[in-house]
């Protein structure tokens, strides 16, 4: 695999990820070029210095049960 198609998968992972939080359509586009998009040059919340710092409070994992909304 080549650098350009690892990112391009990595990316569709993330637009999978948004498009699956939100029930909304996510571009490669509206990631990469459209600056208008609310989703252009998303950067995550915490940081992985957060994460050392131990300040990032997770919220609890609660499973969920088959039929149940």
């Amino acid at each position: 695999m080549t650098p350009d198609r690892i990112a391009e998968t990595n990316l569709a992972v993330i637009m999978g990820r948004i498009s699956a939080y939100t029930g909304e359509m996510v571009k490669f586009d509206d990631l990469l070029k459209h600056e208008k998009s609310p989703y252009y040059n998303l950067k995550a919340s915490v940081s992985p210095l957060d994460f050392e710092k131990g300040t990032v409070k997770l919220p609890t994992e609660v499973p969920s049960i088959p039929g149940k909304a």
